[in-house]
């Protein structure tokens, strides 16, 4: 998305961000990770009038229409569609209007009646995958949920933490650009700068921690680390057998089910095989011809 972001001007930035707001107040429950897509796209938006409607936007119950966008071509608003359908379903909830209300853009983008049906379909397997992600963890759905409570860690269960995402991630002997997001967030954890430097070394050093067993954790907290460890895995859309079995050791460490890690691989397998759909679907998008401006 971040590269996407940088093809778009500060207008065409300012239309994205009101769409996004009108979508994640659809069902007027804005959640965590809705958020942090909002915030991406509003922290492009450099105007500070521009920038201070839109904040004033959110809280507002008043929320304007969306008007078609201007000179972004199909392939962007393609893109643009997937991101918005994705977080409809972040949720694993997808109701009648929001159904609707992707019927409503994709008329809006003039997208053509059979690339209309290939985005539903599409829209549909991917709310069938999050549906599943619920079953992961035994624990009522909430897309946030899903995300490690580091907040309710200790210390050492801290760095723990740290250390066993930081052995993961140097598995593969590279660092994805949203695994040094992962770690900066890692280290800020830790209040200890002993520990922090220590993190910071292994990462530097490409030097993986030792591994060792949890120093009383929560098994679904603990759980929630291994999903997040099999995302950090996945990122370059493909979890290695070396990347599984590092992983299952850990699991083994902790106590955990390796059944719980076989299910959630098969999870992130499909997951990658429906974002791997999108790409073909953007490449692949069709518009029917946009009836031309009355003359003057």
């Amino acid at each position: 998305m971040e590269a996407f972001l940088k093809t778009l001007s500060e207008d065409q930035l300012y239309w994205f961000a009101k769409l996004l707001i009108v979508t994640v107040n659809i069902d007027q429950n804005i959640t965590l990770s809705e958020m942090d897509v909002l915030n991406k796209v509003l922290s492009k938006v450099t105007h500070p009038e521009k920038k201070t409607e839109l904040l004033k936007l959110i809280e507002s119950e008043d929320l304007p229409e969306i008007e078609p966008p201007k000179d972004i071509p199909v392939m962007g608003l393609a893109e643009i569609y997937t991101q918005v359908a994705s977080l409809l379903i972040s949720d694993a909830s997808f109701s009648d209007r929001e159904r609707e209300y992707l019927k409503d853009l994709s008329k809006l983008f003039y997208f053509s009646d059979g690339y209309c049906e290939e985005l539903a379909v599409w829209t549909e397997k991917g709310f069938e995958w999050k549906k599943k992600q619920a079953k992961l963890v035994d624990k009522p759905f909430s897309p946030d949920y899903f995300q490690v409570p580091y907040s309710t860690l200790n210390m050492k269960q801290r760095v723990w933490y740290g250390e066993i995402m930081i052995s993961i991630i140097l598995i593969d002997g590279f660092v994805h650009e949203l695994e040094v997001s992962l770690v900066k967030l890692l280290i800020s954890i830790v209040d200890d700068s002993q520990e922090r430097k220590k993190l910071l070394a292994y990462v530097k050093n490409k030097y993986s921690p030792r591994l060792r067993p949890p120093p009383s954790i929560p098994r679904e907290t603990l759980e929630l680390i291994m999903l997040e460890g099999l995302q950090m895995a996945a990122l370059d859309e493909n979890i290695s057998i070396k990347e599984l079995n590092h992983i299952k050791e850990i699991a083994g460490m902790c106590d955990l089910n390796l059944k719980f890690i076989e299910e959630a691989v098969e999870w992130y397998n499909e997951g990658i095989q429906w974002v791997k759909g999108k790409r073909k679907l953007i490449q692949q998008a069709r518009q029917t011809e946009k009836p031309k401006p009355d003359a003057e």
